[in-house]
């Protein structure tokens, strides 16, 4: 999605891929806070004709609590990202379902939108959830 603009950039940038010596137009539309963000081929290139009229990329904001998408890295995911789920009846709650390994114990911590930069995590190292402050 687009995102921003905020503090959370970081060192976020739109990827493009096309041929060498082919032009680009890009494009952003705001309109009542909601942002499209587009590229499509202009000319030059041996394709551009063909290519004319198609999206490089398009990316659109979430409105609304989705504005953000919240992912769970810990012991039980291999470190990787997992992304949580939006709950449909109850706006800005994010879910994630997770099994407990042999040792019955497992660490985690929460990035907005898989970003290392983002994370939230406990004050103290090692604390339960709702035993100390994020």
């Amino acid at each position: 999605p687009a995102c921003g603009p905020d503090e959370h950039r970081g060192q976020k940038r739109w990827l493009l891929r096309g041929e060498p010596g082919q032009s680009v137009r890009v494009t952003i539309q705001v309109s009542n806070g909601h942002v499209t963000v587009a590229a499509v081929p202009g000319i030059g290139g041996s394709n551009a004709a063909a290519a004319l009229g198609t999206f490089l990329m398009r990316a659109e904001s979430r409105l609304g609590p989705t504005r953000h998408g919240y992912h769970i890295s810990g012991s039980f995911t291999g470190g990787a990202y997992d992304e949580m789920e939006a709950d449909s009846q109850q706006p800005g709650v994010f879910r994630y379902r997770g099994v407990m390994g042999n040792t019955g114990q497992e660490t985690f911590s929460i990035a907005m939108d898989a970003d290392n930069g983002l994370i939230y995590y406990p004050e103290t190292s090692g604390s339960y959830p709702g035993e100390s402050i994020v």
